[in-house]
């Protein structure tokens, strides 16, 4: 119901905040010579993990919560 769509609508705009931020993170850190530093390296990693981890779980959390049965996937 209604539950049901608010929660997808929290879901996506968590997950688009969150590869849009780890996006920005990584391009300001390429585009700066000053920032290649390991550290800043390994934080760019991180988003990337962060990326691809959250893209492949989040549709199928989202897939079984619009679900009518709440299947697992």
């Amino acid at each position: 119901g209604s539950l049901q769509v608010l929660l997808f609508a929290v879901f996506l705009l968590l997950y688009l905040i969150s590869v849009i931020l780890n996006s920005l993170l990584i391009s300001i850190i390429h585009q700066n010579k000053e920032l290649h530093q390991p550290m800043n390296v390994f934080t760019c990693m991180l988003s990337l993990n962060e990326i691809y981890g959250t893209t492949a779980m989040l549709p199928a959390i989202m897939a079984v919560l619009m679900s009518e049965t709440h299947e697992e996937i």
